[in-house]
């Protein structure tokens, strides 16, 4: 039974908690990169699907998030950059969301992101910051509040605008051009600020998400 795992974070529309990526790995809760927790897949799996990081919603579940978004060719529905400023339709499979119980990460590489594994640390609650599409990025990730977007894409916004009017949270906005001691990498947004939102139905978690 997955109702009310979203609760915590329900409540967060002027107030947000920022994402901090540690500078060591964790093998437990919220984390990124590396490999992925112990027994938990996506329901489609293909070549290219590649784990992402994990969130602690609470104590007893948390989500995984997983993706098979490509950059280079420029002829694969899932390519990166065909998709800016697009909310994914709910049938899409370019990114996955899997609730679990808390899980360790796995020993095996199979889905290994191709990002070095890292601890998140979820800061307390704090009001959220807002900035203009294409302002200064003052607040990258973070877990609830108002989006950021790259873009000023007039049509992505109100596409977010309106899953917020019925009902919808940001669990995750996730931007990062790279660990601090690594410098700069691709991410699996590249450049682009990822959305993902999420909300409570009798059937279960409806997930919501786009990049922009």
């Amino acid at each position: 039974m997955l109702m009310g795992v979203l609760q915590p974070f329900q409540h967060l529309v002027t107030n947000s908690r920022r994402i901090v990526i540690s500078t060591q790995d964790s093998q437990t809760g919220s984390r990124i990169g590396g490999d992925a927790p112990e027994g938990v897949r996506p329901e489609v799996v293909t070549s290219a699907t590649r784990y992402l990081l994990t969130l602690a919603l609470n104590e007893a579940r948390e989500v995984s998030v997983f993706h098979s978004i490509d950059l280079d060719d420029e002829t694969n529905p899932n390519n990166l950059y065909k998709n800016v400023s697009k909310l994914q339709p709910t049938e899409s499979r370019v990114v996955q969301c899997v609730v679990h119980s808390p899980a360790a990460r796995s020993s095996s590489t199979d889905l290994r992101s191709d990002l070095i594994g890292r601890a998140l640390a979820i800061e307390p609650e704090s009001p959220d910051i807002l900035v203009e599409p294409g302002g200064d990025l003052l607040l990258g990730s973070k877990i609830g509040g108002r989006p950021y977007y790259f873009y000023g894409t007039l049509s992505y916004i109100e596409s977010l605008k309106r899953l917020f009017e019925q009902g919808f949270c940001l669990v995750l906005q996730y931007t990062d051009g790279g660990y601090p001691e690594r410098g700069y990498f691709n991410s699996p947004f590249d450049e682009y600020t990822f959305h993902l939102l999420a909300k409570d139905t009798p059937q279960g978690i409806v997930w919501r998400y786009g990049w922009g």
